[in-house]
Formats: C-alpha cells, structure tokens, sequence
C-alpha cells in the first residue's frame, strides 16, 4: 500500500518545540544525500511512522507540522475511506482544547490543567493565532510498521533488480529506497489516481518513458523494465534541473540538486524547474517560500519521506528485529520468435501458469486468458533449470503459427473476468454481450459461466464495409438506430444529417446518408473554413441547424473546426409523418435579425455566441466586450445574424409556457434528460421544443416548455411488449425512455416491417462502449484525418497506434511545438495513409483505454457517486487532483466533459470509490 507523506510548510518565527511522543535518531547522511537540520524532526516524524507505529495505531498529530504530535491511540486506525466516527470525535476534543487555551491566553488567564500545559509545550511562543490554526490543521496519520516488514521482504526480492539497474544507468545505489515511499516496494500497486507498479507510473508518463501498455502488455507493472524507466526519468530531470540551477548559480553542487531531483518524481521536472528558475537552487528556500496550487503538503514532504525510508531501511535489525528477506528473483531469458499463445508456452515449457505469471507480470490479462498471444520478439522470462532451456525452445520455434480463431462462439468465465472486459477482448460491444446473455443491469456474471458471442463480421469485412460507408439503401427489416450501430455513429446523428426527426419513419429503398462519409451527396453544398468561423454560425448562415452540421462532418458537441477545412452542408428534407413519401425542399438563405439576450447565472459570452450559432468574435465586437470581460446575470447583450428560428425559439421562452402547455422549473442539479424521461417524454423532442441543444445549459429557476399533455405519458417501469418482455431504450444521452402506447413499443423512427426494440440493459458509466472513431473530413479537396484528444494520451501513442515510428510527422501536419502540451479535447490531425491504418488505430486506442478502466476495476470500485457543483476556477484536473481520481474516470461519469468545459453552476457526478477487498 502506498503510504501518503505530507510535508510541513515552514515558518521560522514559529518553529514549534520538540516533543516526547516523537523519537529522535541518528541519521547518517551523506553529502549527496544531505539532511538539513530544519528537515530533521519531519524525518524523525517519518522514521516512526515507517518504524515505531504499526497499522493500527492512529496518530493524531498537526499537518502543517507533523512532528507535532497530540496524541497516539493505540488499536485504532485512522480509517480507510475517511477517519472513523471515532477519531472525529478524538480530533474535535482536541481541537476544542486547543481553541480553550487560545482563549485563556487571550483573557491573560493562568494554564492551570496539566493537558493543557502539555500540549502548549508544544509550541515554542504563546500565540492564540497559531493555536487556532493549529487547532484547524489536525490530521490523523495511520502507523505503517508492518507494512514497512512487508516491504523489506519484496525488497530482498526486487532490490537485486533495482540495484543492477541503478548500477547500470550510473545513479546513486541509495535511489533504490525511493519505492517504499512509493509504493512499499510492491510491483503490483495501483494507486486512486492510476499511477502503477513498484514505481508508481502514470499511464501518460509510461509512453513517455518508452514502457509499453496496451491489450497485452503493461511495463509498469515489471520491476525491471518500471527501474529502467525511473532510471530515465532520475536522469533526465537532474541533467533539466542542473541546466535550470546553473542560470541562478553557476557552481551548483550535485548534492544541492539532489534534493530537487528526488522532489522532482513526485512533483514534475518542469515543476521543479519553475521553482529554481523563480527563487535560485536552494530546497528550503524554495519549500519556505515557493507557492503554486499543486506545490502542496506531500510535495514538501516528499524528500524528507524518502530520507525516512532509507534510514529504516539501512537500520531494519535496529527496528524489525529478525524479519524474512524475500528470495532474489532469477530466472533464464528467451526471446520469442513468434507470436505464441500461453497454452502453448506453458504445455511446451512444462511450467504452470502461477509460475509464468510470477516472472512476467508485464503481461495483462488478455494474455493469461487467452484472449491475445503473447507477441513475437517479447523477452519471455522462464524459471532458471540445469542444463537450459535450449530444447524446449528449439520446439516452440519449429511448430507452424497459431491459427486465429477469431472470435469464438461461447466462452467459460474465469476468476477476475468483467463482461466488458471479455467483450473489448474478442471486440464486441459490451451492450450485444449483455443483451444476449441476459446479464442484467449490472452484469454479472459467474466463474465458470458459459457466454455465448453475438455474430461479428470479421476484420476484413469490417474493413470493407468502413472503407467507404457512404450512403445506405433502406432494406426491409431496417430501423434507424440498427442502421446507425452498423456503421458505428449514434442514431441522433444518423437522424441529424438525414434532415429526420423521432418521428419519422423509414421507407424501403430510401438512401440514407452516413455521417462523416466522404460521398457526393447528390449536389449538395460544401464551405472552405475561414478563419474566425464557428460551427453553429456557418449552420446558421446555410438555414441548416447547427447539430445536423456537427453529425453531417462526424463533429463534437464542442464544433471545434479549423481554417481551410471542407464542411459538408446536408440538404434539408422532409419526410412526412406516417407515410413513406419523402418530399424534397430547396434550401434558401437564411434571413437573420438582430436579438436582444438577457444574461442568465452560468452564461458566458462564447457559450452563449454557441448557442445563439453566431461568432463568438462578433457577439464580443458587437457589445464592446473583450475575450476577459465578465458578464453579470440580467445584463442585456444585442446578438445579430440570429437565426429567425433561434430567434423565435428564444422570444418562446420569454414568453413562458402557453395554456395549452404544461412546464417545468428548472432545480439545481436537474438535467434536460431527466427531466424529459420524467414527464415521459424523450430528450430529442424537449430539446427542440425549447430551442435547446444537447450542448445547451439549463439552470435552476429556468422554465421549460413540456410539448402536449405530459400528465398521462409519465413512464412506467413495466411496460409488456407483445412477447411480455420489458421494453427499454436508451437514448444517446444516457437517459432511459419507456415505452407507453398501450404496451407496445414505439414506433418512431423504424421500417415499417419491424417494430424496434432496443437493449433493455443499462449499462454502468465504466463499461459503456465509448466512441473514440477517427473522423474523416476534408481541406483543400483532401481527404484529411482528425481526432480529438482524450485523456492519458499522447503523440507517442498516436505514433505507436499508426506504426509511424515516431512523432515528426505528427508534430508537422499540426504545427506543434516541442513545448506544447496536448489538452483533453484538442483537435489533432493525423497522418493516415488509407483506411486499414484507422481501423487498426480505433481497435488499439479503444484497447488501451480498455486495459485502464479493467486495471483500476481490479484495485477499486464505485460504491457511490455524489453531485458537486462547479465553482470558479473549477477545471477537470483540479477537481480530478482534489477528489483523488483519474480524470478520465470523471468524464467517464461526465461525458459531456469530452466536448465542452465545465462552467460555474455545471452539477457534475463524482464517483466514490474504495479498495476492492481481497
């Protein structure tokens, strides 16, 4: 278990006095490895933590300082998912007392009660300030005695490895003490925010280090290859930092940096390099007085932890007494020829899969389940024998390939198995494997169990039917949505770019346009991208909503588009309701007027430039305002180039609900989705109703318009269809829709020979199959490729899923700087050189992010999830960083967060999560 180290900030004027709960030792420093006398009682502090208090002792103690120590309860843990009812009761005694002595000082009234005398020894002056202060920063810290004893076992194990490596990339041997801070030394950590292995690597610095991780392998994970990649990143960031230092101080000191670059693997190099750059190469000073939001307690911690470590280590006689040392590791190397599936490594070799899976903890999953082979050219560890090895690989070399057996019909379930995991693995969607096995709503399923796959075509016909998708010819049996999942787009988009509402309904033979094809589309128009343009203002100047332009050019809700690039503008068409009569209308010109929009709580100018389709630029010009101008609720802004019906649709909002109308005022944390599947109508036809967008924000006190008479659609949660099954759909949105026309399904949108009934599974927020297609495009009559970016990726990635061999050709197609730092949902073009290459991308990027939420399920799951409301200042990363989650784990729960920025009075969901117990 990785063990948090919160550090002191330091206040000269009020350095607090020592105390007896904590011991002092006699640390043996070097001058590479300095320990400065005002780090030295936070060390001691650290020694007792690691060595003197087991796991079950709390220690009550000050956080700012935490060698101030109230109080140590034996017996009693902290907690694991917060402090326990009684240690907050613990904490409050204390800080009440502590409150009671400020204010005795402050009357001039005499300590006469032995605690209190006892805990004001603890500070050096008598100051009520700091007592209140003190009195607000207690903490509780759980002791790690045994837990350090389990370390020391995995290091005799893992030490060898760590300091051969050490040895080899010419750092100091002492570095190898920096995993227990870590990580206790254990090669299978994972922690809350996705950092793992003995090392603790992030999935994006893993790709930056050059460890892999993907389908079948994670690097991370093996103790040599993780050291080799520390190894780089200790180097990497003393050879920055010394360049940084030697600007402020040009005879710099190694063992000056020392401390930087210890600092530095848990805070940045590049955060470690602002802070020399800002106040010269001096750690106290720079721990007295640098100040950022992230430079926070366990940075400042960080090298007085690792200090602690590397003394109880070098003394664990001292305080373990006789304590088990874990055997070295050793083991013969053989480099695979061929790709080889593990059954056949372990019936070749004659070894057990326990074993197998000891020496090569790199492997995932995929691999140890039979899911993916391992890959020719991987070092295979395998247990040292007499005489070698060399036979038994002479075999496995001589024996023809594996055949792919694609995906197969059934599959037994195995310990640690997820549905979507098995679904990602043999690439099926993870709904079609719920759905025909009727797993239910949270889908569990068995050791064991036998699953059966709905049919897939194989990799080659996928190929075909994507390497030109087109338009579609309406068959009999065809609906919408089933149209839609074939080709991979969402079924509002399906509808969007074929000028087709809910309502419509298909007539056999009809062409259907697919989103983000590059066809000719029977004479419609196309736009060169100016620079200055908007999405939803070249919609508007087309007469075509800007949600069919954003699925007609395969776009985010966000519209990001760039200069020179083609868009497509589809032709409007009508389809009258209930017949199979497809009328056709010429599209005019779109006249526009000018509005007048009142400023509502949430609204910014841009957001509402998006929402109204016009520049955001122009809106700003048109109102003397500039890109940083705060805009206040109830100001009034003059809008031109609105739309008439953005227009009229607006003015119907002011005017409230008519008589004929029922309507809903909006309350904090409401969402148009669940708003509309309340009063059981879809979330489609409420959006258009109130000229919203999926984009759109509602907030508290708003009214919306509820079309018709809601009172008698309100859902029922046990609607029969003919064959007595529950009939259930899910919108794009997530919201869940019933059916209620005298229990049979909805016809709205499907062929007229087939009534459709989709999934009746809900699936949860991390099994959910997410879109992460490469959208095609074009600019300057080129077919181009983009992405947009998600989180834990990087060019690296990119590189490695198109097989580039590196990332110059990224860098130049887009124009990146070395120094730029690539942003969740930034735009990125791809150098792409026929469609086979997409469609390996899409199956290794889908993969990855697969193998992410598969490992964090293993460590952790959500017990709960809570709503928190966006304040300003408020970012993704930061909430991300204050709730100790993964941020693709909030936008998992947040999807909307993949296309637009959270703004204040935005109601996000928050996971709440706990160690899976073993």
């Amino acid at each position: 278990m990785v063990v948090a180290v919160f550090l002191t900030w330091f206040y000269p004027a009020d350095q607090s006095a020592a105390h007896h709960l904590v011991k002092h030792h006699k640390l043996k420093c070097s001058q590479y490895f300095p320990c400065p006398d005002a780090l030295r009682q936070r060390i001691y502090f650290w020694i007792d933590v690691y060595g003197r208090w087991s796991t079950n002792d709390a220690i009550l103690h000050d956080a700012q300082r935490p060698h101030r120590v109230y109080k140590i309860i034996k017996g009693k843990a902290c907690g694991t998912n917060g402090n326990t009812q009684f240690i907050k009761k613990q904490k409050r005694q204390i800080r009440l007392r502590l409150e009671r002595i400020a204010t005795l000082i402050e009357r001039k009234k005499t300590i006469t009660q032995a605690k209190d005398k006892h805990y004001l020894s603890m500070f050096s002056g008598r100051s009520p300030a700091v007592l209140r202060r003190a009195a607000r920063n207690l903490r509780c810290q759980s002791g790690n005695k045994d837990g350090f004893r389990n370390a020391l076992r995995r290091f005799g194990t893992y030490g060898p490895i760590v300091r051969r490596v050490l040895k080899d990339a010419g750092l100091h041997q002492d570095i190898q003490y920096l995993p227990f801070v870590e990580s206790s030394y254990n090669p299978e950590a994972y922690s809350r925010v996705g950092a793992a292995g003995m090392w603790q690597i992030m999935p994006r610095t893993a790709r930056v280090l050059g460890l892999e991780l993907n389908a079948i392998l994670d690097e991370r994970l093996d103790p040599e290859a993780a050291s080799w990649a520390a190894a780089r990143y200790l180097k990497d960031s003393r050879k920055t930092l010394t360049v940084a230092a030697r600007s402020k101080k040009a005879n710099v000191s190694n063992s000056e940096l020392t401390p930087f670059v210890i600092t530095s693997y848990n805070y940045g190099v590049n955060g470690m390099r602002r802070a020399i750059k800002k106040l010269g190469p001096d750690f106290l000073t720079v721990l007295n007085r640098y100040q950022t939001r992230k430079f926070r307690i366990a940075v400042k911690n960080f090298y007085a932890g690792f200090l602690a470590a590397r003394h109880v280590a070098r003394n664990a006689s001292r305080f373990f007494g006789s304590y088990s040392k874990g055997r070295p590791l050793r083991y013969d190397t053989i480099m695979l020829r061929n790709s080889a599936s593990i059954d056949r490594i372990r019936v070749v070799f004659g070894i057990s899969l326990s074993r197998l899976k000891s020496l090569n903890p790199a492997l995932t999953r995929f691999v140890w389940h039979g899911w993916r082979e391992i890959p020719g050219g991987y070092p295979l560890r395998l247990p040292l024998r007499q005489g070698g090895w060399a036979d038994k690989i002479a075999y496995l070399h001589s024996l023809p390939p594996e055949a792919d057996r694609g995906t197969p019909k059934r599959y037994t379930v195995r310990s640690g198995d997820t549905a979507c995991a098995i679904a990602s693995a043999f690439r099926v969607k993870c709904r079609d494997l719920i759905d025909m096995n009727r797993l239910g709503r949270q889908a569990v399923i068995r050791v064991g169990q036998s699953l059966q796959f709905p049919l897939r075509a194989s990799w080659k016909r996928q190929l075909l039917s994507r390497a030109d998708p087109g338009t579609y010819t309406v068959a009999p049996g065809d609906t919408v949505c089933g149209i839609a999942q074939r080709y991979g787009v969402k079924c509002r988009a399906l509808l969007a770019a074929n000028g087709l509402s809910s309502g419509s309904v298909l007539s056999v033979g009809r062409k259907m346009v697919i989103p983000g094809a590059l066809v000719e589309t029977g004479g419609g128009d196309t736009y060169t991208v100016r620079k200055g343009d908007s999405a939803c203002g070249v919609a508007s100047r087309y007469g075509v909503s800007c949600d069919t332009l954003l699925a007609a050019n395969e776009l985010g809700q966000r519209g990001l588009i760039f200069p020179g690039q083609t868009l497509r503008i589809p032709r409007q068409q009508n389809t009258a309701r209930g017949t199979g009569t497809q009328q056709s209308s010429t599209r005019k010109a779109l006249k526009t007027i000018m509005v007048e929009y009142r400023v509502k709580k949430g609204d910014s100018a841009c957001g509402i430039a998006d929402r109204l389709g016009v520049n955001c630029k122009a809106l700003l010009t048109d109102n003397g305002l500039g890109r940083r101008s705060v805009i206040h609720p109830g100001q009034k802004l003059l809008v031109s180039g609105v739309s008439e019906d953005i227009a009229k649709a607006l003015e119907s909002t002011r005017k409230g609900p008519a008589s004929s109308e029922s309507s809903y005022t909006v309350t904090a944390g409401d969402s148009v989705c669940e708003i509309a599947y309340s009063r059981g109508v879809s979330c489609d036809e409420l959006l258009a109703f109130n000229g919203l967008q999926m984009a759109s924000i509602i907030v508290p006190g708003q009214a919306l318009r509820l079309p018709g008479n809601t009172q008698n659609r309100r859902p029922s949660s046990t609607v029969s269809g003919a064959g007595g099954s529950k009939l259930i759909s899910a919108d794009d949105s997530g919201s869940t829709e019933f059916s209620s026309k005298q229990g049979q399904p909805d016809t709205a949108g499907v062929a007229s020979s087939e009534v459709e009934t989709p999934s009746s599974r809900v699936i949860e927020p991390l099994d959910q199959d997410i879109a992460f297609r490469v959208q095609t495009t074009e600019r300057g009559g080129e077919r181009v490729y983009r992405i947009n970016v998600e989180p834990g990726e990087t060019l690296g990635h990119y590189s490695d899923w198109l097989r580039l061999g590196g990332i110059a050709a990224i860098r130049e197609l887009n124009g990146i700087q070395e120094t730029l730092n690539l942003q969740v949902g930034d735009a990125l073009l791809l150098p792409v050189s026929n469609q086979t290459q997409t469609f390996a991308f899409d199956q290794r990027r889908l993969e990855y992010h697969r193998v992410l939420v598969e490992e964090f399920k293993e460590h952790f799951e959500v017990h709960n999830v809570q709503q928190y409301t966006i304040r300003p200042g408020d970012s993704v990363w930061r909430l991300a960083s204050s709730f100790e989650l993964p941020v693709w784990l909030i936008m998992r729960y947040n999807p909307e967060l993949r296309t637009t920025l959270p703004i204040a009075g935005d109601i996000l969901r928050i996971p709440l999560i706990r160690k899976r117990s073993t």
